[in-house]
């Protein structure tokens, strides 16, 4: 596994528990259902940031654990998108 790859993993898990907890914070403020969704999407995206991140520091690591650098970087792009698509300016 190369550095930049347990970087990404590392990120992505990082990023979503961000955004989730901005989310969780929004909607407690605000209370809006849309929301909700919002943070339940950005949990399960840092769910999905745990697991490949506790499979860096498995030996050998699970098959279903491994995640192509392309597909973290698109989790990152749609994570982005979709906060861009509820944020008020």
């Amino acid at each position: 596994m190369s550095n930049v790859e347990i970087f990404f993993k590392v990120g992505l898990m990082g990023f979503s528990l961000l955004l989730f907890a901005i989310s969780a914070i929004s909607y407690k403020r605000i209370g809006s259902q849309r929301l909700l969704f919002v943070c339940i999407a950005f949990g399960i995206f840092a769910v999905k940031g745990l697991l490949l991140t506790a499979g860096i520091f498995m030996s050998p690591t699970p098959e279903w654990l491994e995640a192509p650098i392309q597909l973290i970087i698109l989790d990152f792009l749609i994570m982005i998108l979709l906060y861009l698509g509820i944020a008020k300016r």
